[in-house]
Parts: structure tokens; C-alpha cells; sequence
């Protein structure tokens, strides 16, 4: 029996074998990355690979979020993702950077330094601040009131709802991910030092932090909830090697905000909470999910301890599983054929079971052959049926 995407998807997630993986090839961390392309490859090469020539300018920080429809099917994607809205940006005149701009969302800056986005350290917020009075006295806390956030969420959310049998995901953006806040607010160091270096303003900061992005996401998911299927957290907490601090600073300084977070979300929706942390996090994955994140992405095979084998063996049955597509080697450095072996051995690992959905390791950058990422996604779709028999 063919099943609808929404069915896949909670089987999935339920660890069942539905008909097949379901694939997601759009959103905010498992789309093409929004970065100038090199000429060879890159979104518009991309496009012309498939002969797209209506395609519109790409928006987004990280993953391009208007994605050509025509990309997405080719890709086999089976996601539509509902965008909580932006209240805007103040363009900068006055900067370096051939785009820099402030978010009127947290007030923190951004820029495009060629052909890459970054948030320069030199014009964080709160860089030089120390008291508990500086976070009271800021003057871009975002306003959860702001209509700009919620603006026709419901209606589109529950449109896609009764007309789609798509897998429904909410992307929170900026508004969820409360130490990436703080690290651009303070900066990356500061992050990890105030908690030793001045714990009485990292409280203070990362309070007024959380409590904002709780209010803001609970008149989100009040809106949406019942019509959406994964609710997203965005969070890197971890390099190639391992993660950023030890299991017992995760629990005692990230774990508790991210906790509060996940238990004022999740009575408001049926959907699975899902978690975006780039690179090697085995070691802190029990305390993610004991936080109360259901499904884990991007899934980085290269990442230390992050092998898939590895995942499937002592995850399995605990969490979902989300990306799992190489991007650091397979899919930028080989040929199709050999792309094609390599995610038959990422099926026969993950599918069985369920509880494996297929992505990218994270946004595709413009450095890998859109061959090879076609060969990938088609593996999976003709090859990801249950039962799994791959020789």
C-alpha cells in the first residue's frame, strides 16, 4: 500500500516500517545553503542542471527557503515547511560588508564577508557588558505582542493540513535557539566562559533569552499545533571532535533552558520536537533526549563517534534520526557510482526498523556536483522501500 508522506513520516517516527524512508530535501538546515555560488556549482547551477530558468532570488540565512518546486521534487521531498515570520532588519550603511544588517528579532547583527554569512564579533551587543542591569536595560528585546510573527501562520499551516498529506514542519528560526542567541548577543568565548567568569549574568542573560523565545513560540504553536508534524530547536553544540563542553556543563548550563523550553512547547502540539546540532554530540545525546528532543539532525557520518552504525546501535528505539547524508567527502569528492554504494550501505544501516529520516548532513554547499547529490536522493527513494533488500 502507498502511503501518504504524514503516514510515512509517523510510522517513522514511531520506529515502524512504513512503505518506504520518507526524505526531506527543503527548510532551514536540509536545503541548499544560501551562499554564493562558485560558478560550477551552487543553487543556480543547481537550476541549470535541471533546466530551471524561473527561479526566483534565493532567501535565507543558512538553507535557501524558496527553493524552486521543481528542485524539490526532483529531490523527492515530502516536507513543507510553515516559517514563522521576521519582524525585519535594518540594513547598515555604514559597515564593511556589502550586506550587514541588525535583526530587530534579538538585535544582534549580521553580514555577508563575500560570499559567506557571519555574525561579526565586533559589533555583538552585549560583547562588553557584565551586569544583570545591562540585560534590563536593552533596547532590542523582541516583542512577543508583534503580529509580525504570526501573521497567517494558522491559515497556512492548516491549509497544508487538509489539502496536503505532506509532512508539516514549523520552523521557529531565531526565535528557537536560545544559546545561539546568547553567543551572538555576547560572543562564542563569552558563552562558554560566563557561566564560571560571571554566573550571575549568564542567568540573568540567558533567562530573559529563554522566556522571550518561550512566549514568542507558544503564541506560534497556539496558532499552528495542530496542524504541523515536527516542531524545530536549532542549537550547534558540537565540533568534528566532540562536543563544545562536557556532559556535566551541558547539564548544569544548556540543559536546563533548553528543558524549560521543550516543556512549554510541547503540550501545544502532537508534533515530534526536533533538534539541529551540527557535529559530534554522542555524548551528550541522553541528555538531549532526557531534555525532551525526539528527533536528532543533521546527523554527521564523518563526525567523531557519529557514524551511523554507531547511532542505530545504541539509539535506536530513543530517537529519530534526521540527515545522515555525507556532505564532507561522499557526495563533494566521488563519482555517482560510488555515491550510489555508499547510500545502499546508509540504508541497509538506518532504515531497518524505521526511525530514519533521509537528508542531507546539513545545507548542501555550493562545492558539491549536483549529480551526486541527485544520485544520493534517487538511491534512497528506490532503494528505501520495506522491506529493505539491498544486496
Amino acid at each position: 500500500m502507498v502511503m501518504t508522506p504524514r503516514e510515512r513520516y509517523w510510522l517513522t517516527c514511531g520506529n515502524k516500517e512504513p512503505d518506504r524512508v520518507p526524505i526531506q530535501f527543503s527548510g532551514h538546515a536540509s536545503s541548499i545553503a544560501n551562499i554564493e555560488d562558485t560558478g560550477l556549482y551552487g543553487y543556480k547551477a543547481i537550476c541549470r542542471f535541471l533546466n530551471i530558468s524561473d527561479y526566483e532570488e534565493p532567501v535565507g540565512d543558512f538553507g535557501i527557503l524558496n527553493l524552486h518546486p521543481k528542485i524539490r521534487e526532483r529531490a523527492h521531498d515530502e516536507f513543507q515547511v510553515v516559517n514563522i515570520g521576521d519582524p525585519g532588519r535594518i540594513q547598515l550603511k555604514d559597515y564593511k560588508s556589502i550586506q550587514a544588517e541588525r535583526h530587530l528579532t534579538w538585535g544582534f547583527y549580521s553580514e555577508r564577508r563575500s560570499n559567506h554569512f557571519c555574525f561579526p564579533t565586533e559589533k555583538m551587543p552585549f560583547l562588553d557588558k557584565t551586569s544583570p542591569k545591562d540585560v534590563d536595560q536593552y533596547d532590542f528585546w523582541p516583542d512577543p505582542d508583534n503580529p509580525a510573527y504570526y501573521n497567517n501562520a494558522k491559515e497556512i499551516a492548516k491549509k497544508l493540513y487538509e489539502n496536503t498529506g505532506d509532512i508539516i514542519m514549523a520552523n521557529s528560526g531565531y526565535t528557537a535557539a536560545i544559546d545561539f542567541i546568547y553567543q551572538n548577543l555576547r560572543g562564542f568565548s563569552n558563552w562558554l566562559s560566563d557561566p564560571y567568569m560571571n554566573p550571575q549574568f549568564y542567568i540573568a542573560l540567558k533567562n530573559r533569552i529563554t522566556d522571550i523565545s518561550i512566549e514568542i513560540n507558544k503564541k506560534f504553536y497556539q496558532e499552528i499545533g495542530p496542524y504541523i508534524d515536527m516542531a524545530s530547536y536549532i542549537e550547534d553544540m558540537g565540533s568534528q571532535e566532540g562536543p563544545f563542553f562536557s556532559v556535566e556543563y551541558y547539564r548544569k548550563w544548556i540543559m536546563p533552558w533548553q528543558k524549560k523550553w521543550v516543556d512549554a512547547i510541547s503540550p501545544l502540539t502532537k508534533a515530534r520536537i526536533w533538534i539541529h546540532s551540527c557535529g559530534s554530540i554522542f555524548e551528550l545525546l541522553p541528555s538531549m533526549l532526557e531534555a525532551g528532543f525526539e528527533i536528532i539532525n543533521p546527523i554527521q557520518p564523518l563526525a567523531k563517534n557519529m557514524e551511523p552504525w554507531r547511532l542505530k546501535k545504541f539509539f535506536y528505539g530513543k530517537a529519530v534520526f534526521h540527515g545522515g547524508i555525507d556532505l564532507q567527502k561522499l557526495l563533494r569528492l566521488n563519482k555517482v557510482d560510488l555515491v550510489v554504494k555508499e547510500t545502499k550501505n546508509l540504508i541497509k544501516t538506518l532504515a531497518p526498523g524505521g526511525g530514519w529520516i533521509a537528508a542531507a548532513a546539513n545545507n548542501i554547499p555550493p562545492d558539491i556536483p549536483p549529480e551526486n547529490i541527485f544520485a544520493a536522493f534517487d538511491t534512497i527513494y528506490k532503494y528505501g522501500r520495506y522491506p529493505i533488500n539491498i544486496d
